[in-house]
């Protein structure tokens, strides 16, 4: 929701994005580039590329490091305002706070309940192995993102999705101040 209503307002999150699934029928708004990467990257420290990980320590090798940054130097190169939405980049954000030093970063909330739900009822298999997964994974990206956010408030915006669901442009407004760009905030809604 977040990702296609920053799409809208016109930040550019990416030409090759993750296509569509029963799941999730207007997509998922994720720059296949940056997913494969982050997949590989968690792959590499021999956990499960889901990111469905607690209490996990994420370390990038020279190789990954540098793809990285001939990642982050292609889309610098377009020279238009650019995101990227992958939820396993929470785990790396040290990483790429360091690759990004101009990046700001939006996070969103949802309620622990609302998350589980949301993974069990679209049938995610690690959640339906193992339901709590979905908890612990939730109590270590919250601290992973609590741990961000105190640590560079000024690079950091958070929102309660239904903030962005009640009124989309206060979600706009906030990230076009903290990028210092100007975005639409026609966007009156989103499915």
């Amino acid at each position: 929701m977040t990702a296609q209503t920053m799409q809208a307002a016109g930040l550019f999150i990416g030409e090759r994005l993750i296509e569509a699934a029963p799941s999730n029928p207007e997509g998922h708004f994720e720059d296949i580039d940056f997913h494969i990467l982050a997949r590989a990257i968690i792959a590499d420290n021999g956990y499960p590329d889901s990111g469905f990980l607690s209490d996990v320590r994420i370390s990038v090798s020279s190789s990954r490091r540098r793809e990285a940054e001939e990642l982050l130097a292609k889309r610098r190169a377009l020279g238009i305002p650019w995101a990227w939405k992958d939820p396993r980049a929470v785990l790396l954000l040290v990483v790429w706070a360091n690759l990004f030093p101009e990046a700001h970063f939006l996070f969103t909330f949802r309620a622990p309940w609302d998350v589980m739900d949301s993974l069990y009822r679209r049938g995610d298999a690690a959640c339906q192995d193992d339901p709590m997964l979905a908890l612990r994974t939730w109590v270590h990206y919250n601290r992973v993102i609590g741990q961000f956010v105190r640590a560079v408030p000024a690079r950091s915006t958070l929102f309660e999705v239904g903030q962005i669901g009640s009124d989309p442009r206060l979600c706009i407004e906030a990230v076009a101040a903290q990028m210092g760009i100007t975005l639409g905030t026609s966007v009156e809604s989103f499915r």
